[in-house]
């Protein structure tokens, strides 16, 4: 063997090798939460949705970009706090 045919035969080597390992992983995104707080009915707008409820509550959230969130108590007593 010449050595630019062992050249050759090695980096086909390490190519093949590479590609069997197979693509990158993407590195995930950790899951965003809009977090209620609640002792009383509350009812709210979390990005594309509606939803209510009564008490504590986690809404998975967009992990990219901005969110909006608007969230309001259904009765005149208790105490509503979102994070």
């Amino acid at each position: 063997m010449r050595t630019g045919t062992i050249v050759i035969v090695v980096i086909l080597g390490l190519v093949i090798i590479g590609n069997l390992a197979g693509p990158p992983t993407e590195k995930k995104r950790p899951k965003r939460f809009a977090v209620i707080t609640s002792n009383t009915e509350w009812s709210g707008f979390f990005w594309n949705r509606t939803v209510a409820g009564t008490g504590d509550m986690a809404i998975e959230m967009p992990q990219r970009g901005t969110a909006c969130c608007n969230v309001q108590k259904e009765t005149v007593g208790g105490s509503l706090t979102l994070q």
